[in-house]
């Protein structure tokens, strides 16, 4: 019986890698991918909400002449389910969040502090209970 999972291919002893042909990749190629919305979003154009959650198919591409440190920043492209207007958005990896750059605007205020406005009423400090003697 031979192997179910072959771990290891034949290679014939004439034969040379070389001569196989290499395709040239474009340097700023899309690739689709599957990904989550990063915040509560509501589309400009027919005011659809869109869950923090909600799974897409999205286009993402390489932000030419954009990266920091070191890290490449990618922009995604989503469709809304509703009117199927394109929603673009890149990541912020100085900050680790995500830029809005058309389509929607955040329906969270999370982004507040980076402006100085304050992000809403704050609970004042718990107090701990003495136990009771």
């Amino acid at each position: 019986m031979s192997e179910r999972k072959v771990l290891n291919k034949y290679y014939p002893p004439d034969f040379d890698p070389s001569n196989i042909p290499r395709c040239k990749v474009a340097r700023n190629k899309t690739f689709c991918v599957r990904l989550m919305a990063p915040c509560n979003m509501k589309c400009n154009t027919c005011g659809e909400y869109i869950a923090k959650a909600k799974k897409f198919n999205a286009r993402k591409e390489d932000v030419d002449d954009e990266n920091y440190l070191g890290l490449r920043i990618y922009r995604f492209y989503i469709r809304c389910p509703m009117c199927m207007a394109e929603i673009v958005f890149k990541t912020d990896p100085e900050h680790t969040d995500y830029l809005i750059e058309a389509g929607r605007r955040a329906t969270s205020r999370r982004r507040s502090w980076r402006s100085g406005r304050p992000s809403g009423r704050r609970r004042p400090p718990r107090r701990r209970r003495s136990p009771t003697p």
